[in-house]
């Protein structure tokens, strides 16, 4: 008779050759139709078990989904600051803030952010963890998020096809109002500002994304220099047919999970800087003491 064995993979979701991941799903189906005493724990992040696993559905009916619930404010701060403090780091109260803000309860973007800003703070040689070193990471964390997190992420910001036509933000030229569509890269402020704020107040949603567009000195066609809740309900309306991030409820238009919204903030932090967002944090939510 055999002893159970339990089998653990952790990171699934870093596996990038579907030949591993498809070697691996039928073993788990080989081992499950034999009934052999054998237990896969595959850990990772992921929207569902097939996108994790990526394999056929007589696979997925061996498997058990577990969902992790997203972490409290505090529980966040808590792992954060535990770690930190293992390390013998002093991150300033105003980075553990903006940190726990960013990670939206999930342990994935906690971790992800607090091992970029460890590893910055060894190369660097200091013990000090300040607000400039989160916004120096940022890229660096993005490029390792799971690609089951960004694979859709750049659709939402494809011009449609009025924009590829008349390009405005490329060459200045004029889009107006009355189209159908919103520009492309309005749009993406848009969704950005969504990220940011958190909240489905579209008035709210249209004056930051004006903020953070002058803030980098964007170009903004003139029929757009006021934004309101009718430009951004066509802007979301418009991203819901390219891609999934983001999705209609009976009620309003919002991220699909608290993994789009993580990336799409930390994107839109990335992408507009330190500056900006402390500008729109001011009105919006606090990242100092």
């Amino acid at each position: 008779c055999l002893h159970p064995v339990i089998v653990v993979i952790d990171e699934f979701d870093r596996i990038n050759d579907p030949q591993t991941k498809k070697l691996i799903a039928e073993t788990i189906k080989i081992l499950a139709d034999r009934s052999a005493p054998v237990k896969f724990v595959l850990c990772g992040v992921s929207l569902s078990a097939d996108d994790l696993i990526g394999v056929h559905p007589s696979t997925i009916r061996n498997v058990l989904a577990l969902e992790l619930m997203p972490m409290t404010t505090e529980e966040s701060r808590e792992v954060a600051v535990h770690g930190f403090n293992k390390l013998g780091l002093l991150p300033e109260p105003a980075v553990i803030n903006l940190l726990v803000l960013a990670s939206h309860g999930l342990p994935y973007f906690v971790h992800l952010l607090c091992e970029e800003l460890a590893f910055h703070a060894a190369t660097s040689k200091s013990e000090n963890i300040l607000i400039d070193d989160f916004f120096t990471v940022l890229n660096t964390a993005l490029v390792n998020v799971a690609p089951s997190i960004s694979s859709s992420f750049t659709l939402m910001f494809q011009p449609t096809r009025e924009d590829s036509i008349r390009n405005p933000e490329m060459f200045g030229q004029e889009l107006p109002r009355n189209n159908a569509i919103v520009p492309s890269a309005i749009r993406r402020t848009i969704i950005m500002a969504l990220a940011l704020v958190g909240t489905t107040d579209y008035n709210l949603i249209a004056t930051v994304a004006l903020t953070l567009m002058k803030q980098k000195n964007e170009f903004i066609p003139t029929d757009y220099k006021e934004l309101d809740d009718t430009d951004v309900n066509m802007a979301l309306q418009e991203t819901c047919k390219l891609s999934d991030f983001i999705c209609e409820s009976p009620h309003d238009i919002k991220f699909r999970d608290a993994f789009a919204r993580g990336y799409t903030w930390l994107k839109a932090a990335a992408y507009y800087g330190q500056d900006a967002i402390t500008e729109v944090a001011s009105g919006t939510f606090r990242v100092d003491d």
